[in-house]
C-alpha cells in the first residue's frame, strides 16, 4: 500500500515490520514521555519487543489499519484505526515528544476521518482516553468528539483494571427508517 499524503509535510506510511528499528529507536528516545500514558512502552526493551508490537497492531483486527506518521520524512509516531465494529471505528495514536504541538495528530485524524467517510463503512469515531490524559482528551475534543461515558476495562499490557473515558463523534447520519 502506498503512503498517504496528509499535507506537503505530513505522510502516513503503512505500518510494517521493515520499520522495526526506526520505531524501536523512536520509542526508546521518548520512553519517559510515552510511558506517562501508554502502559506498553515499558515492555519495549529490544527490537524483538518492537517487532511483536508491530505484528500485534497489524494483525489484531481484520478491519484495523495502522500508519507511521511522518513529518518531513522523519518518523513522528503511530496512528491507526484499531478496528471497525458495528460501524464504529476506534482511533488511536502516539507521538514523539518533539513532534507534539505541530498539528500532526489533528491533521492525520481529520484525514483518516475523511477516508472512513468516503469508504462508507463507519458512522461513529471513538476515542478511548484515560481520565487524567489531558492532551489526549483535548485532541478528541478538537476533532469534534464529545464525552459519552466511562468504561472499566482490563489493560491488556499490564492486566490491571483501568477506567477509560469514551469520546464519540458522529460522522454520518443514521439512515431514516
Amino acid at each position: 500500500m502506498p503512503d498517504l499524503t496528509v499535507s506537503p509535510e505530513i505522510t502516513l506510511s503503512p505500518l510494517s515490520e521493515a520499520e522495526v528499528l526506526t520505531l524501536y529507536h523512536l520509542v526508546r528516545k521518548n520512553h519517559s514521555f510515552l510511558r506517562r500514558s501508554l502502559s506498553w512502552v515499558d515492555s519495549i526493551v529490544d527490537e524483538e519487543d518492537m517487532l511483536r508490537y508491530i505484528r500485534h497492531r497489524v494483525s489484531a483486527y481484520q478491519s484495523s489499519s495502522w500508519y507511521i506518521i511522518r513529518f518531513r520524512g522523519a518518523a513522528a509516531g503511530i496512528i491507526g484505526v484499531k478496528g471497525v465494529v458495528q460501524r464504529q471505528a476506534e482511533l488511536s495514536y502516539w507521538l514523539a515528544k518533539d513532534m507534539c504541538k505541530k498539528g500532526l495528530v489533528i491533521l492525520s485524524l481529520n484525514f483518516l476521518e475523511n477516508q472512513l467517510l468516503r469508504a462508507g463503512r463507519v458512522d461513529l469515531l471513538c476515542f478511548r482516553c484515560e481520565p487524567d490524559n489531558k492532551p489526549s482528551i483535548r485532541v478528541a475534543l478538537r476533532t469534534g468528539a464529545s464525552y459519552r461515558y466511562a468504561r472499566k476495562e482490563m489493560d491488556t499490557d499490564t492486566g490491571e483494571q483501568k477506567i477509560y473515558n469514551i469520546y464519540v463523534k458522529r460522522i454520518r447520519k443514521r439512515a431514516s427508517a
